[in-house]
């Protein structure tokens, strides 16, 4: 299973104060190299630390599915954390917006091109080059997850409006016109409406 980075932070930082003890013990004179001991306390103990970790939210994801009204199958509890547990670390983890807002500014089809962008880049990576691509796998799931969460609603294009009508809008007035429109009767585009031109 993959480890969230706060979690292996917080592993690595329990398997160094379990190495300084031990040399606390020992008076710093181990009994063989310290820098081979320390590596192979590090295999070891990293191992362990996985291991609880693993349990913990195993143990974790049985309860929220029984809660839901679901039966934490084998498939179900692997699922929950390994694929969703990474993605909702990110969103947990990193520095954006509580609520939502980096991505709901994208609008829900900004959330498919980015959807495809990942796709096409685990294609390149996995497909062709057979390399395990978890980043663009991970990101992927989140961007689907927000596109589940918007539904078609909202502005299809977000807070940006819909790509390529900038180069129509008019900078004096804020109206915007189809290249070559002479209709009297056009008030111009917004990002919701386009000028149907002559």
């Amino acid at each position: 299973m993959s480890l969230t980075p706060q979690k292996a932070v917080e592993a690595n930082e329990a398997l160094k104060a379990r190495i300084r003890r031990a040399r606390e013990v020992s008076g710093n004179n181990l009994p063989e190299d310290p820098e081979r001991l320390e590596i192979g306390e590090a295999l070891v103990n990293r191992e362990e630390d996985l291991e609880a970790y693993r349990a913990i939210c195993e143990g974790a994801a049985v309860t929220f599915l029984d809660t839901c009204s679901l039966v934490p199958t084998p498939d179900a509890i692997t699922q929950l954390t390994e694929a969703f547990l990474p993605a909702l670390a990110i969103m947990c983890q990193r520095g954006y917006d509580p609520n939502g807002a980096n991505w709901k500014k994208m609008g829900w089809r900004g959330l498919i091109f980015e959807v495809g962008k990942r796709v096409d880049r685990i294609v390149f990576n996995s497909w062709v080059h057979n390399r395990y691509d978890q980043n663009n796998a991970v990101d992927a799931i989140n961007f689907l997850g927000y596109y589940i969460r918007l539904r078609n609603k909202g502005p299809a294009f977000g807070s940006r409006g819909e790509p390529g009508l900038q180069q129509f809008f008019n900078k004096e007035d804020g109206t915007a016109h189809a290249t070559g429109c002479t209709n009297p009767e056009c008030t111009g585009i917004t990002p919701q409406t386009i000028c149907p031109g002559v």
